[in-house]
């Protein structure tokens, strides 16, 4: 996934230990909120700004960054702590994730409907 975006990543230590890649916790995301739908106009004739998605996420204290997807495509990068904003295309049901830069990871789907 780092790579489809054109993220480097750094590579581990010679004598890294590789099972220690999941050490500390994975980020939890508190937006866009589950169970939740976002809302898009029908009509493009509002602000381009009121249909976008706050994605945030609660990261590990070692965190300085963290990437976001949406169906896999890649949105952009936030600094730990701060909110992305993501404009959706149209309704649908779409698959929103988070990555930190120790490629931790988590995911949650995301429904956005249409209205007049």
């Amino acid at each position: 996934v780092f790579a489809q975006a054109g993220i480097p990543r750094r590579k581990p230590p010679p004598d890294a230990d590789c099972g220690q890649r999941g050490a500390g916790d994975v980020p939890r995301i508190t937006s866009p909120v589950r169970g939740a739908a976002y809302t898009v106009r029908a009509r493009r004739a509002v602000s381009a700004s009121d249909a976008r998605v706050a994605f945030s996420a609660t990261v590990d204290a070692g965190v300085r960054e963290v990437y976001w997807f949406v169906d896999d495509v890649y949105v952009g990068a936030a600094q730990a702590g701060e909110t992305l904003f993501w404009q959706p295309q149209g309704a649908g049901v779409h698959v929103a994730r988070v990555v930190d830069d120790h490629g931790r990871s988590e995911s949650r789907e995301l429904r956005v409907v249409a209205v007049d």
